[in-house]
């Protein structure tokens, strides 16, 4: 197993992605993170997220799965679930949102080098890069489209996989269906404090 994941040079997401690898660290978790050029904008820098993954799958098969995190996400333990998946039939697993709207989510992604995952990402690139081109949704609303394209076995994560953290306004996501949740893998959503930065940034 190994954790990829890349984050904006020069900018707060530094910051964000070391602390993601201290909790790699404490669970025993290989990883391979990377810093790229600010691409303008925090869409353009997002939008190269399956992109990424292709790569990063190519790259690291060999100690598959290749689990994508975005860098303001904290491992709080070793990712059991992810070590059985393989033997479910899945040809990748996507974190899910079931509260307060379900929808799939691009901030973990777990694969295998199998063809239906090959098939979803190919997807995957080709609608992110038509939607950029356009200024269409982030790459996270383009994930249905690429699933029901490629025709791959998709697992959705449960919750303790992909708990999002609550808002400081008090809206409840993840906590919000499961108050009692223990997260093995946390999503702290660090856009909501720095997009508009981001945007602004040269």
């Amino acid at each position: 197993m190994i954790v990829v994941g890349f984050y904006t040079e020069n900018s707060p997401y530094e910051y964000e992605a070391a602390e993601l690898v201290e909790t790699l660290v404490d669970v025993g978790v290989d990883y391979h993170l990377e810093g790229h050029p600010h691409r303008g904008s925090w869409m353009a820098n997002i939008i190269i997220k399956a992109d990424f993954c292709r790569w990063m799958l190519a790259s690291w098969a060999h100690k598959a799965p290749v689990v994508f995190l975005d860098c303001d996400a904290r491992m709080r333990k070793y990712p059991v679930l992810f070590e059985s998946l393989p033997g479910s039939g899945c040809d990748l697993a996507i974190g899910w949102l079931d509260h307060p709207k379900s929808r799939w989510l691009s901030n973990v992604l777990v694969m295998w080098p199998s063809l239906g995952c090959w098939n979803f990402l190919d997807a995957w690139v080709l609608k992110n890069r038509d939607r950029a081109t356009h200024h269409g949704p982030a790459d996270e609303n383009n994930i249905p489209w690429a699933i029901e394209q490629s025709g791959a076995a998709v697992s959705r994560l449960p919750p303790e996989y992909a708990c999002v953290a609550d808002m400081n306004d008090g809206t409840k996501f993840t906590r919000g269906a499961h108050p009692d949740i223990e997260p093995v893998i946390e999503q702290l959503q660090a856009s909501r404090r720095l997009k508009g930065e981001m945007n602004v940034r040269q």
